[in-house]
This record gives C-alpha cells, structure tokens and sequence, in this order.
C-alpha cells in the first residue's frame, strides 16, 4: 500500500515502537530520548480526525512517561502488550513483587552484563560487553527461566524474561478495534516487534526501521528505512498528505 492511500482512510491507527524506533539506542535505557519533532509530528497526527495515535514498548509505565513528557494523550501499550492503557489513563501502581522475577533479581551477574528491572519483567544488556553475548551464562539462565514459566524475548544485545501475557500483536489489535481504525501502521526495529510489521503490512503499512547492530529477514511488503530520522520524514509526509487544514 502507498502512503498516499493510507492518508485516504477515514478511520487510521499510527502506532510506534520507541527504542531504536523514535529514539536512538543508547548503552543505558534510561538516557534514551525520542529524536526531536517526533513530539510535534505526532500531536499534529493525533490532532487529525480519523487519526489515533499509540506507542507499544516493552518498557512499563515508569519507564516510558519520563520519556513521553512533551507528547500528546496516546494509546500506550506498555511491557509487550501486559499493560494498556487508553489516552490520558493511568494504571495503578504496578508490582514487581512476582516471586519468579525476584529470583532472576537475586542472580550474579557475569562482567559488563547489566540488569533492567521492569513491572512485568527482567532484562539483562551486554550492549558494550566487551566479551559480546555471555552464551554459556545465557544458556544456564534460559534453563531456569523455562522452569519458572517465563517469556523470553531477545533483542538488539539484550534479552527480557516476561510474565506470562499477550505480546505487541494483539495489543495492537486491541486498540485497532476499540479505535474502530481501518488501517494501521506499525514501525518497529528489533525482532520483538516483526509480528505486528507483518499485521500491519497486511492491514496499511508496516514499517521496519534498519540498525547497523542486527540485521534480519523482513517480510515482502514491509517498508525498510534507514534510522529514526527517516521515519521522522515519513510521518511528516504522511501529515502532509492527509491534514493539511488542521
């Protein structure tokens, strides 16, 4: 589908992952920040009839608001689709008490490997390590997350040990059917995020965002571009086309 006939849909659900999406990769999570204009472009877009707006991340809500200060009310799924929240809502406080992360947050650690402790989940970085990816550490940690009952997703140099729970996919079409949208975008870069490119190909335009850390195999009809900044433009263009008079 061309941008052009995304724009001609009366009812349209734009949706972003943030890390390696809207903000650059850092080494630390928590100096992330979205590159500017997506704060603008996107409180135009959701200015927009027709339009709604969502950020599906895998941080929890104490990790994305810091970082969405400056951005309009939008659709946030939060954890990999175990929180959703409607625009302008905020959940309860979240628990981190779970027994089965408390045993992952007891774990030594291997050198230069760090720890990333979320509502629903535990994730381990080696982005920087200068031994790489700890494999023998990881296959021995992989045995006992299988024992405890967790998810596990790996990304871009780090791997997340979840709750059980729903994924990106059906929080994005959670809010595709509460919001009544006929189409969709979804941008993402890592693996996590393929499931809800592919939907999104399907249904409007998924949108791949390319790193030079990990390179994989997208499927046909998914638009690749190069960095954030190029996904900044795209978003413009698509205001462009479809709000002009707002």
């Amino acid at each position: 589908m061309r941008i052009e006939e995304l724009a001609d849909a009366p009812d349209l659900l734009v949706a972003l992952d943030f890390d390696g999406t809207m903000a650059p990769i850092v080494d630390e999570p928590s100096a992330a920040r979205s590159l500017s204009g997506f704060a603008e472009v996107l409180k135009k877009l959701a200015a927009c009839p027709g339009i709604s707006v969502a950020v599906l991340t895998g941080r929890d809500q104490g990790g994305i608001r810091p970082m969405l200060s400056e951005f309009p009310p939008l659709w946030l799924g939060l954890s990999h689709g175990r929180d959703l929240l409607e625009p302008g809502a905020v959940s309860p406080p979240e628990a981190y008490e779970d027994p089965r992360l408390l045993e992952l947050r007891s774990l030594e650690l291997p050198e230069g490997v760090r720890r990333e402790d979320k509502a629903h989940s535990c994730a381990f970085h080696w982005r920087g390590r200068a031994q790489g990816r700890p494999d023998a550490w990881l296959s021995q940690l992989t045995k006992l997350v299988e024992l405890l009952g967790l998810n596990a997703l790996e990304g871009r140099m780090v791997i997340e040990f979840l709750l059980p729970g729903p994924g990106k996919l059906p929080t994005l079409q959670e809010i595709q059917r509460r919001t009544g949208a006929e189409l969709v975008v979804f941008a993402g870069d890592d693996v996590t995020d393929l499931a809800a490119i592919a939907y999104a190909s399907r249904h409007g335009i998924g949108i791949h965002v390319r790193s030079t850390e990990r390179t994989w195999e997208v499927p046909e009809g998914v638009l690749c571009l190069a960095a954030p900044e190029a996904l900044l433009e795209w978003l413009r263009e698509l205001f462009q086309l479809r709000c002009r008079e707002v």
